[in-house]
């Protein structure tokens, strides 16, 4: 530095040149041009406000053959026990260590050199790096950031003292540790199960601070997970959180869950926390389920009036259990009958499955299906006779031997005498009928019984009798009601009856 003083009558230039001696801040340096060392033997001289030892090696000056920044420079000789060692420590710890170096002359022989550095007064020492002198200045440069006060030494590991083997040093610079960024964690994480569409109910949490640093510190979980700095997400789940700022974060809970997106599966991994120049530190997650969703695929129910086809399609369904806004785009529908226009009339199953396409993943849910009814209606007997003359169900409209509650039965148009009367036969020991059966009845019901007598009030019975379809004729089935004959029964009677409630 430098300040100029001006008097009455004269003036007076006063120059002040400072250093930052025994390693203040700014950290310390040597450049040799304040010591005095002339001999190679084992001595002490004071560079910069801290003594060095100096053995074998000596403060060069007045030689053509020392390189040097200035005046003066080391001169190390290079024999087995030639070392400049510091002998008090630079306050301030070690950030790094830097000078310059060269070969003295043009033709000594060349050994390796090691720079060493201590934390406990030079009990021990620790490598920094090594160089060796050539015949061009060059510069050594090692990065130590040790926050402990501490010294430094350069010496060589070389054997025997024949032949001249003189190195240069100038200009060390021992700069001071800069504070290490450091994140911290404590806690451990739990498992964090969850059902797919729903993030986990309870999340887990670690305590993270940091102290010393450049940058806020990124929190980053593995596939799957998402972070916040609230529990209740107040700060907002996301893939990653930028956590407090430079400088120092005072401790806070990161909370940890499974997302509601996450597809089934089971998720593990580390929670990554970094920031620039601090060591990275892993937080480890404990294997964590996403299981499967119920989902119940419902066939819808159905109805067609008899005498019509119906396709069942793919998306008469119902899906209940779908989250997230998905969709099912088809289920396959196959139904027990029903669907031919001449099915007959009743109740028959629809049974859904492969539920497909929309936008959901059939993999995340666990799939049910439940059957819809699909019903074919038949208009009643009521309905059927109502533009009859006589729509009385044992009135005969056509006059053709057949009243109009069996001719609804039989399929036959009450209003017109149409062929179609049950056929009595006797076939070996059996006898039979055989008759038509329509397929749109509602509400009447048919059976053939038989009985030995037709005197006073006959007792009917259906006990035997086998009624089985012979052929389908469309709107209608043939069928055969039959009764055998046994020993002792001289006479035998069967009939077709047809009731309705």
């Amino acid at each position: 530095s430098a300040t100029n003083a001006v008097g009455t009558g004269s003036a007076t230039l006063t120059i002040t040149v400072s250093a930052a001696g025994g390693g203040g801040s700014g950290g310390y340096t040597v450049d040799f041009e304040d010591g005095s060392k002339s001999a190679y033997a084992s001595g002490s001289v004071t560079l910069n406000g801290i003594s060095w030892n100096m053995t074998d090696a000596l403060v060069g000056v007045n030689d053509a053959n020392d390189f040097k920044n200035g005046l003066k420079s080391a001169r190390l000789r290079g024999y087995s026990t030639s070392a400049i060692s510091m002998l008090s420590d630079k306050s301030g710890g070690i950030g790094s260590i830097s000078f310059q170096h060269r070969r003295y002359g043009t033709t000594d022989t060349q050994v390796e050199w090691t720079v060493e550095y201590s934390a406990d007064s030079g009990s021990t020492w620790t490598e920094a790096g090594k160089f060796t002198a050539g015949a061009t200045a060059a510069t050594f440069t090692a990065t130590v950031n040790q926050t402990a006060a501490g010294r430094v030494r350069i010496r060589t590991a070389a054997t025997g003292t024949g032949t001249n083997r003189r190195a240069n040093v100038d200009d060390i610079v021992i700069t001071d540790a800069s504070a290490t960024p450091a994140i911290s964690v404590a806690g451990s994480l739990s498992a964090v199960n969850t059902t797919y569409g729903a993030a986990s109910s309870t999340p887990a949490s670690f305590t993270l601070s940091g102290a010393n640093l450049t940058t806020a510190i990124l929190v980053t979980p593995p596939a799957g997970f998402e972070v916040s700095q609230t529990v209740g997400g107040g700060s907002g789940y996301a893939p990653t959180q930028t956590v407090g700022a430079a400088g120092a974060v005072t401790p806070i809970q990161i909370y940890l869950r499974l997302s509601s997106g996450t597809v089934v599966g089971t998720y593990s991994g580390n929670v990554v926390c970094s920031s620039a120049g601090a060591p990275g530190v892993n937080v480890a997650t404990v294997a964590s389920t996403v299981s499967a969703r119920p989902l119940v695929v419902t066939a819808q129910d159905r109805s067609k009036p008899f005498g019509t086809a119906l396709a069942l399609g793919t998306s008469a369904f119902n899906a209940n259990g779908l989250v997230l806004g998905e969709t099912v785009g088809a289920v396959t529908l196959v139904a027990n009958g029903g669907t031919a226009a001449n099915d007959a009339a009743g109740t028959y199953v629809i049974t859904p499955s492969a539920a497909s396409g929309g936008t959901f993943a059939p993999g995340n849910y666990s799939v049910s299906y439940q059957p819809g009814v699909l019903t074919v209606t038949a208009p009643t007997y009521a309905e059927w006779a109502a533009g009859l003359a006589d729509p009385a169900a044992t009135a005969d409209a056509d006059a053709d031997g057949l009243p109009n509650l069996l001719e609804y039965y039989l399929g036959l148009n009450a209003a017109v005498a149409d062929a179609g009367a049950p056929q009595v036969s006797v076939v070996g020991s059996e006898l039979r009928i055989d008759y038509r059966r329509s397929k749109a009845l509602n509400g009447v019901s048919g059976a053939a019984e038989w009985t030995n007598s037709l005197g006073g009030t006959p007792v009917w019975s259906t006990a035997g009798v086998t009624d089985t379809s012979v052929s389908d004729q469309g709107a209608y089935e043939i069928r055969r009601a039959a009764v055998t004959f046994t020993a002792g029964e001289p006479i035998k009677f069967l009939r077709l009856r047809v009731s309705q409630p």
